[in-house]
Formats: C-alpha cells, sequence, structure tokens
C-alpha cells in the first residue's frame, strides 16, 4: 500500500471523528476533577469493604513475559502542557500521514511487531510444553511478522472503521454490492 493510499484512509477516518465529540475529555479544565479510581461517587461498596482493583499487567519486565500477578503501577501525576507541543515537523501544508507518524512512529511499530512476535513465542513454547499444540493447529505454521504487516494490518482497521460492512467477511467479498478492494489488496 503506498503512502498516498494510507493518507486516503487516513482523511476519511479524522474527517468523520471531527463531528463526534463523545469522545472529548475535559477534565484538565474543570477545578474539581480528581483522579482517583478507588473513590467512585456512584460506588455501591460497603464501607467496610474495598473493591477490587483491574489493572493491566505489564509483566515481568526482566524476562519479557506476561504475568498473572496484578501490579499496581506507581503512576506520577501529569503536570506538563499536553497536546502537540512540538510542531516543527508539521505545519499547515502537513498531510494527515504525516500527523499519524508523528504519534505512530516508526519505533512504536516496531515495538507492537516485536512484542506480537515474543507473544507467539511464548504461546508456542507453553503449547508444546504442555502438549497442546496439535498436528492440525495453525500455531504450527507461524511465522515472525514484519513491520508492513503491521502497517497493513492498522491501514484495514481504521478503513474497517469507516467503511462499514454487515459482516466481517464482507470486506474480502467478491461480490460488486459489498466489495471492497482496499482490504483485497492490503
Amino acid at each position: 500500500m503506498d503512502p498516498a493510499e494510507i493518507s486516503d484512509v487516513l482523511n476519511d477516518l479524522l474527517s468523520d471523528l471531527e463531528d463526534d465529540n463523545q469522545f472529548m475529555d475535559d477534565s484538565d479544565n474543570d477545578p474539581d476533577y480528581v483522579n482517583n479510581p478507588n473513590n467512585s461517587e456512584d460506588s455501591e461498596v460497603d464501607e467496610g469493604e474495598e473493591e477490587p482493583v483491574v489493572i493491566a499487567r505489564p509483566g515481568n519486565e526482566e524476562y519479557g513475559e506476561w504475568t498473572d500477578i496484578d501490579k499496581i503501577p506507581d503512576i506520577d501525576v501529569f503536570c506538563e502542557d499536553s497536546g502537540v507541543t512540538d510542531v516543527s515537523e508539521l505545519d499547515e501544508h502537513s498531510t494527515v500521514l504525516d500527523f499519524f507518524n508523528y504519534f505512530i512512529d516508526n519505533d512504536l511499530l516496531c515495538k507492537i511487531k516485536h512484542e506480537t512476535n515474543l507473544y507467539a513465542q511464548q504461546q508456542l513454547r507453553k503449547l508444546r510444553a504442555t502438549n497442546k499444540l496439535t498436528a492440525k493447529s495453525r500455531m504450527n505454521s507461524w511465522k515472525a511478522i514484519s513491520l508492513e504487516e503491521i502497517q497493513n494490518f492498522l491501514a484495514i482497521s481504521f478503513h474497517m472503521c469507516i467503511d462499514k460492512k454487515p459482516q466481517l467477511v464482507d470486506h474480502w467479498s467478491q461480490d460488486p454490492v459489498v466489495s471492497c478492494n482496499f482490504c483485497q489488496t492490503s
């Protein structure tokens, strides 16, 4: 997929989102806002009971593996300016693709690729160790994904958000009524 096609997809996505303010968060402008996940006003938990905190598990960085142990992160309070503050690379002539690359740069895509391949290796190891990997399993044919495959996946995901179809498989359909050449060629 060439940069012009990616730019067209992102332009369509962003134009749809401009009219949609449901995701606006103005908590930075609210002087009474306090971010405390353990103290919800509409909580129905008894005074003596503590509500369990559900937190994403960052895993064991030393070994690069995910764990089932909850770890409450120590997050500093963010006090800096928010938004795009260094726009030296971007101006009024920048394309949607330029803005996308500003936030989702090559380093992030490489990290996604690395973590995806690492997770697949760990799952394969676990399945083989427990003899749960059958001969007909798709995991037997796993190949490490490339950066281009990650980019194509993101492009197709964005496109599917814009071009809604009755069923997921319709994005790859040969039927001219619902067909989409974009997903078939990516």
